[in-house]
């Protein structure tokens, strides 16, 4: 015999009705969780189609053309824009800072200094901030990066200079991509549909 007694679980235990309105609304969960992903996943693929129309097809397209513009009659226009990307983290990099100083540009970069004196370092901290003040600095911390924006046109005019540069360290990469600018001058879509 078992020496639990569960009678007294037994008042506790949920309506066959509420059982089978949780298991509903687990399906319904399941669904929506399905219906979700679905959609996350047409968004990709219509995010992806977009990408490849107007960083592929429409550039391969005008320069086989010959056009780097196109204008339309209701007011828009078709334009192909090049453009550079750089890896995250590419300004905090110390192998891009190492570059961009070999390369005579060091003035991109800018520091900082920040010191951990960790705990019971009042009088040492004092004492720094004192020979920091003397010395003219007044708000101390270390660090060493180049702003992104910078650093990304840093490189586009090495690019346009014809200069060599390390994509890779960069995490750099150049395309084109095609751009719909102006309002329709009639009220239709860009392309008068």
């Amino acid at each position: 015999m078992n020496e639990h007694d569960y009678a007294a679980f037994a008042t506790d235990a949920p309506s066959p009705e509420s059982v089978s309105d949780l298991a509903k609304c687990a399906i319904e969960l399941a669904q929506a969780e399905l219906e979700v992903a679905r959609i996350e996943g047409e968004l990709r693929a219509a995010k992806k189609r977009v990408e490849d129309i107007s960083e592929h097809v429409l550039p391969d397209l005008m320069d086989l053309a010959g056009v780097s513009e196109l204008a339309l009659k209701n007011g828009t226009k078709l334009k192909i824009e090049p453009i550079l990307t750089l890896g995250s983290g590419a300004g905090k990099n110390p192998e891009v800072l190492r570059w961009i100083e070999e390369t005579g540009h060091s003035g991109l970069i800018k520091r900082s200094v920040s010191v951990l004196l960790g705990r019971d370092a009042d009088e040492r901290e004092t004492t720094l901030l004192k020979d920091l003040a003397a010395d003219g600095f007044t708000d101390v911390s270390a660090l060493a990066e180049v702003n992104a924006q910078t650093l990304k046109a840093h490189v586009k005019r090495l690019l346009e200079a014809g200069k060599e540069v390390n994509m890779d360290l960069l995490g750099a990469r150049e395309f084109k991509r095609a751009k719909i600018t102006g309002q329709p001058k009639d009220g239709s879509s860009a392309f008068g549909e």
